[in-house]
């Protein structure tokens, strides 16, 4: 069988009962299907990136197999604002949320941090997600790369962020289905 699983179900397929470090997977035939099926679910899982700013947020998504992060939208920094991403959320069935991490490469947060933060704990409460930080070190400055002119577009700041956080994750979390024969 050929193809890639992440590490975080196999923990999920363990409590189960599917699968365990000796015999890779149970004997019960019903249990490979359900292995299937579970791989199938978390496999096309939708990430949403969010690049948070005092006026905007920028926002992006990937595609349903978590391997490709799109610009998807700039929402203002208002009172709607959690509304509008939970929406987003809904509508594009994002299974995990990455936010930028606003603090400073050594870590010292500024003025945007407690509000950023505070912003992660309602969309947690709201959403039920976990809200996973990423370092938006220069995210900002690469989108301004991609821009014409002098504009800024916070979604593509959003996407740089996802696509890092992506990458990063991606190498330390895949096993090929060969292991489990």
């Amino acid at each position: 069988m050929i193809g890639v699983l992440h590490t975080g179900a196999f923990e999920i397929f363990a409590q189960a009962g599917l699968y365990n470090t000796n015999d890779k997977l149970a004997s019960d035939p019903e249990a490979g299907l359900s292995f299937l099926c579970l791989w199938l679910i978390l496999s096309i899982m939708k990430y949403l990136g969010i690049d948070y700013g005092a006026r905007n947020i920028g926002t992006a998504v990937s595609d349903a197999g978590g391997t490709l992060a799109f610009p998807h939208t700039i929402i203002p920094n208002d009172k709607k604002a959690l509304a509008a991403i939970l929406a987003l959320i809904q509508k594009e069935q994002v299974g995990r949320i990455v936010m930028g991490d606003t603090r400073a490469n050594n870590g010292v947060g500024n003025s945007i941090t407690p509000e950023a933060e505070r912003f992660a704990d309602a969309l947690f409460r709201e959403s039920s997600i976990p809200v996973e930080f990423a370092s938006e070190s220069w995210s900002s400055y690469e989108a301004a790369r991609y821009a014409p002119g002098d504009h800024h577009d916070d979604s593509v700041a959003a996407a740089i962020i996802l696509q890092r956080f992506i990458d990063m994750n991606a190498q330390d979390t895949e096993i090929s289905f060969d292991e489990l024969e």
